[in-house]
């Protein structure tokens, strides 16, 4: 009866998102329904409704495959009485074979996790001949190879040494009960948040398994804050020695990055992505002061200032995205706090930058040195342009931060390679900004140049759609046609302030 009564209590949650057409977290909710109570054919066909409306949306999320919500449906009718059925159930047998017909009409959308061969490091692994040409060429060139790395080398990382692309695939299909499945998981988040996907409708439940199996076996802190985790570290430090405190922390900080993650990029629930996130950061940087002398073999890599960087980057991104979503002078998110956090991740970065001739791989490199600075230089251009239309009606105030906005975007833009999708995204938002701020066409221009030549390069590695990326890049392909278009029959020249409508 609990176990019902839980799976009744999600069921209710379920429904409340599908009502407000959040249809990932519907499917979520329904999913850790049916991991209560499996005889509920009712959890079956809400949770292949929730697929079937993904679709229409073509929401880019791995795991909502045609196939799920044809298993659903059909799974539905498989637990009606096979005989003398009711009239209600004569009822829901139409519905769900309704249903199972749909669904198995519904075309599949191709997206970047579906389909071997289409993810970006199944792109990187063919490319592999042309980047080390490149290596080879730049090895040869005055050029600083690693302001020049293609996004290639970040995604063959991937596949490098500790960090294995399988290997972490695997992990997100089927987790298996071993120690070390948070450290993959984490790493590869960190490195890259987009290589994470999940294709299998049970991976939460699986994940929860995992962490179970791995608190039991470090004896990591669960349910607790970072005060009480602080103040027992020490404590089980003078007992245990650090055998038995390294991983007890590794665990409780990789847990809290992971719930992070999971909380802000598939649930949205961006306050507690914040609060979780939070508390590593609290941990690690205590930690890094208060054993400043110990090293890192000792006192664990959670604590090198790499991977505290990654986990400042997601923290950094949680803000952005919590204000995205509720934005304005009232909002529970602060912008001021983005700022400082941009500037905290730049101003690491200054004080610990890349050792002169390290021996890290270029994916390692990428993830830890370059993609932070451009995130944090990218997340100035946010806050700039977000600040802008709170300085109504103060034109002139809106139009200084829109200008600063512009050239931030645009230096973020510059510190990505141009085979990175993120590289012709913040050409994008620079340009947006900089139209609104006056701009002549002939700075605007050349910067809607950059994005054409830089798509057929990104399409290599990023061929998938994500988050209307295409569209949002498409349109600004028109533009520059109509632009062009417009100076060649003398409606407008180069000195012209042009804008889009």
């Amino acid at each position: 009866m609990v176990e019902r009564s839980k799976a009744a209590q999600l069921k209710d949650e379920g429904n409340i998102f599908y009502e407000r057409q959040s249809y990932l977290q519907a499917y979520t909710k329904y999913s850790e329904a049916i991991a209560e109570d499996q005889s509920n054919a009712v959890l079956y066909t809400n949770r292949a409704a929730c697929c079937l409306e993904m679709k229409k949306l073509e929401k880019p999320i791995a795991f909502v495959e045609s196939k799920l919500s044809i298993e659903a449906w059909q799974k539905a009718l498989d637990l009606l009485p096979k005989s003398n059925l009711t009239p209600g159930e004569l009822k829901q047998k139409g519905q769900y074979e309704a249903g199972l017909h749909a669904a198995q009409e519904a075309p599949i959308a191709m997206r970047m996790s579906d389909t071997e061969g289409t993810r970006p490091w199944d792109s990187a692994l063919a490319m592999k001949p042309d980047l080390c040409e490149h290596e080879m060429n730049m090895a040869s060139s005055s050029v600083r190879p690693e302001c020049m790395t293609p996004a290639g080398w970040m995604m063959m990382g991937m596949l490098d040494v500790n960090i294995d692309a399988a290997y972490l695939i695997c992990l997100l299909r089927l987790i298996v009960l071993f120690l070390q499945a948070l450290t993959g998981l984490t790493n590869g988040v960190l490195r890259d948040e987009r290589v994470f996907h999940i294709d299998k409708s049970d991976w939460i439940a699986k994940y929860n398994d995992q962490v179970q199996f791995e608190v039991q076996k470090t004896n990591a802190w669960v349910d607790v804050g970072p005060e009480v985790v602080i103040k027992e570290a020490q404590e089980r430090l003078c007992r245990q020695g650090w055998d038995g405190l390294r991983p007890a922390l590794s665990v409780t900080v990789r847990i809290w990055i992971m719930r992070g993650f999971i909380e802000g990029g598939i649930r949205e629930a961006h306050p507690v992505a914040l609060e979780f996130l939070g508390n590593a950061l609290e941990v690690l940087e205590w930690g890094r002061q208060a054993w400043k002398n110990v090293p890192n073999e000792v006192r664990g890599a959670i604590f090198k200032g790499t991977f505290i960087r990654g986990v400042r980057s997601l923290h950094v991104r949680a803000l952005m995205e919590g204000y995205d979503n509720n934005p304005g002078l009232d909002s529970k998110f602060l912008l001021i706090e983005l700022l400082d956090e941009a500037d905290e991740i730049l101003r690491d970065m200054q004080a610990n930058p890349q050792p002169a001739g390290s021996e890290y791989d270029h994916g390692f490199v990428s993830s830890f040195y370059i993609y932070p600075a451009a995130l944090a230089t990218s997340m100035k251009g946010y806050y700039h342009s977000q600040m802008a239309p709170l300085c109504r009606p103060n034109v002139d105030a809106a139009i200084g931060h829109y200008r600063k906005a512009g050239n931030f975007y645009m230096d973020a833009a510059g510190k990505y390679p141009e085979d990175d999708e993120k590289h012709a995204y913040f050409l994008n938002c620079g340009v947006q900004c900089l139209f609104k701020c006056g701009t002549p066409l002939r700075e605007t221009l050349p910067i809607l140049k950059r994005i054409r030549l830089a798509m057929p390069k990104m399409m290599r590695i990023w061929g998938a759609s994500t988050q209307g990326r295409d569209k949002v890049l498409g349109r600004a392909l028109m533009l520059e046609t109509k632009l062009l278009n417009a100076i060649k029959k003398g409606d407008f020249t180069l000195d012209d302030l042009a804008a889009p409508k």
